[in-house]
This record gives structure tokens, C-alpha cells and sequence, in this order.
């Protein structure tokens, strides 16, 4: 029980969790590839940017910035 413990705490265990959290995040706003490369062979801090320009992309388009929300 020790050893699962360990290994579910250490920081490359978390990393890969969360570089799966993004992944999954970006499939579901439907981005499975970033210039040619297929998101899978992406770096964690790479996914994190990718992931971060997408959403202020979409809530500026979407949201209250729009010129026509008015």
C-alpha cells in the first residue's frame, strides 16, 4: 500500500494526470492537433498555452468583448 501511495503522489504521476486533463479538455473544444503535431506529443507546459490562448480566444469572441453584445 505504501509503494501505490509513492508512486500516486509523485510528481510525475500528478503531471501526467494533469497533462490528461488538458488533453482531454482541448478534445472536447475540438483541437486534436497544434501546427501539424497531434496534441498527444505535446510537452505539459506547451498544452497548458495552447489550452489557455483557446479559451480567451472563445470568450472573446463569445462573451462580452463581442462589438455587437450591445
Amino acid at each position: 500500500m505504501a509503494i501505490l501511495r509513492k508512486v500516486c503522489a509523485s510528481d510525475e504521476y500528478r503531471r501526467e494526470l494533469q497533462k490528461q486533463f488538458i488533453i482531454r479538455r482541448l478534445l472536447e473544444l475540438g483541437i486534436d492537433e497544434y501546427k501539424g503535431k497531434a496534441i498527444y506529443e505535446l510537452e505539459y507546459r506547451e498544452l497548458k498555452r495552447i489550452l489557455a490562448l483557446e479559451e480567451i480566444k472563445r470568450s472573446w469572441i463569445g462573451g462580452k468583448n463581442d462589438e455587437t453584445a450591445n
